[in-house]
């Protein structure tokens, strides 16, 4: 069956804030982990889950997303080799 990269930023542990500064200060890094995950396990796709309070940190990683695609390392096309890996961010409800 298919394959999907999910990373959770949801931050549900108690006391704990690393992630939403990842996520805003960092955002490369967990696209790319995510990038990396899915073209290493054939996933077909990647979804980031950040809560829908974080608007500074989805916005940060729209933009990396966007960056990514814009020089290839996901998307339609990942880097000219014709596989597909899009990825992108899923807002809790």
């Amino acid at each position: 069956g298919e394959k999907y990269v999910v990373s959770n930023g949801d931050e549900s542990e108690p006391g704990t804030f690393k992630d939403r500064e990842i996520m805003l200060r960092m955002p490369h890094l967990l696209v790319e982990g995510v990038i990396l995950a899915g073209l290493m396990t054939g996933a077909t796709a990647g979804y980031i889950y950040v809560r829908h309070e974080y608007l500074e940190q989805i916005h940060e990683l729209r933009e990396e997303i966007a960056r990514a695609e814009q020089i290839g390392a996901c998307g339609a096309n990942v880097f000219n080799t014709g596989r597909a890996f899009p990825v992108e961010v899923f807002e809790s409800p």
